[in-house]
């Protein structure tokens, strides 16, 4: 008995330590369904204060972000909890190389995370694919006073977004949690509290043609977005936000 509870415990170590992901959710090395993991205390270059590139923590080497000239965010330091964010301003932002691929980025589920705080009530796009076409896989908090979306393969309909408006607070920081597939359908969290459930995704399909993108049009400051190209269960998820 002795021998066999030694084992297992070494067995779920190692399958803890495997674990590199955020929280332990998901691998950084590219092999798991973790594909982009931006947060400011990893992988970014800077000149002085202003961002030159920022290396994808998930491992995906084709989804690092670089931006040059005046659309270059910048890195206020130890803001939040002693902890540094990126403040994107106007027309910055941050931009993959090249295009999207199938297997390194969602299609018909996804979850993602967006640690964020809006400065000013403008259009602010946190995350998205590029060019905005119908087709799209973003985030918008907010879109106007008060109005946030999420969108997985298209706009703008109830099938494909997440739509809550008037919301307030949003020059707050919040933690928003987004889930969507075709089986159990989306949900929007904020601070973990569910804000809105409904059935059903689309699949995005424009990844040939799409760029990816985070901070367009953002008057606000960014600490950390995750994103997996399926759903993860609701025990990953809190683990995550916890």
């Amino acid at each position: 008995m002795k021998t066999i509870i030694t084992t297992t415990l070494l067995l779920l170590s190692n399958v803890l330590i495997a674990q590199t992901g955020p929280a332990g959710v998901g691998t950084n090395d590219g092999t798991s369904s973790l594909k982009l993991w931006f947060r400011p205390d990893f992988g970014l270059t800077t000149t002085g204060t202003e961002v030159d590139a920022w290396q994808n923590g998930a491992g995906v080497a084709a989804h690092d972000l670089t931006s040059t000239g005046a659309n270059r965010p910048s890195v206020v330091t130890a803001s939040v909890n002693g902890y540094d964010e990126l403040n994107f301003v106007g027309g910055d932002y941050m931009q993959i190389s090249g295009a999207l691929t199938t297997s390194n980025f969602i299609t018909d589920q996804a979850s993602s995370f967006v640690m964020q705080q809006r400065l000013a009530i403008t259009n602010n796009w946190v995350y998205a694919t590029s060019p905005h076409q119908t087709d799209r896989f973003s985030c918008h908090i907010s879109w106007g006073n008060g109005n946030v979306y999420f969108d997985i393969g298209g706009c703008c309909s109830a099938q494909t977004r997440m739509q809550l408006n008037g919301l307030g607070g949003l020059n707050n920081y919040s933690y928003w949690s987004f889930d969507a597939s075709n089986s159990a359908g989306k949900q929007l969290y904020r601070n973990g509290n569910l804000l809105q459930s409904r059935n059903y995704t689309q699949t995005y399909t424009s990844h040939g043609t799409h760029t990816f993108r985070i901070g367009e049009s953002t008057n606000g400051n960014i600490t950390e977005i995750i994103i997996f190209n399926q759903r993860i269960n609701s025990a990953q998820r809190l683990i995550i936000e916890n």
